[in-house]
């Protein structure tokens, strides 16, 4: 095995942190580093709870 390879769920977590990441530097030197920020954790924040609620949602389908 590579020592390249990714497994394809670590590109989940990958992807958010790597855009935000550039967003959150693009914006460090303005005065709108706060919201890129807000919007970083924001978006981290909107998407670790999509994957809680969509595991309990299906674990919830499977079970009926």
């Amino acid at each position: 095995m590579s020592i390249y390879y990714m497994h394809p769920q670590h590109a989940i977590f990958f992807v958010p942190v790597f855009i935000s990441g550039n967003f959150l530097t693009l914006f460090l030197v303005t005065s709108l580093w706060s919201k890129a920020l807000k919007f970083m954790v924001g978006s981290m924040l909107w998407l670790t709870t999509w994957g809680i609620m969509s595991a309990v949602a299906h674990a919830g389908v499977m079970d009926a």
